[in-house]
């Protein structure tokens, strides 16, 4: 896909389309969040990348028998470049999973500290955050549909 957005660019450069060289650009390179945590996507350029906005959720066990939850957690809008995200699903794929899996830290959140608590995670401690793979392949949907329309408009 990477190669196909860099023709792309190409073809926007070529017809003087700045706006779409520039929404290109940011497919190959990772939208700018500049140390945002939360990213307003009413506005551009994250408006019109809605299918990068997902659902995380952690797994929560309570109880015996242990009882496993999935709890969600605040949406977000992904930034990375087109070329990590591939990495990703080939990644989760090759190991036979369906979820990718981060932590983070209680500390920097302060919204987990109640939810840390309640799982028995000590002050300051991280979190595992799940994000489903079907989320990461929704965002190349999104982006395959979003070429199409670009190479539609300049045929």
């Amino acid at each position: 896909m990477p190669y196909i957005l860099l023709e792309c660019l190409e073809l926007a450069n070529k017809i003087g389309s700045t706006k779409d060289a520039e929404w290109i650009m940011m497919k190959l390179q990772g939208y700018p969040t500049e140390g945002q945590r939360n990213i307003d996507t009413r506005n551009e350029p994250y408006k019109s990348a809605q299918y990068r906005v997902m659902q995380p959720f952690f797994r929560v066990a309570f109880g015996y028998p242990r009882e496993i939850e999935e709890w969600p957690y605040r949406t977000f809008f992904y930034p990375k470049p087109v070329s990590q995200i591939i990495r990703t699903i080939r990644g989760a794929r090759s190991a036979g999973v369906d979820e990718v899996l981060s932590t983070i830290s209680i500390s920097d959140h302060e919204d987990l500290s109640e939810l840390a608590a309640k799982v028995g995670s000590p002050p300051g401690g991280k979190l595992r955050l799940f994000v489903k793979l079907s989320q990461f392949e929704g965002i190349l949907d999104g982006l395959r549909a979003r070429i199409a329309t670009f190479l539609q408009q300049v045929a």
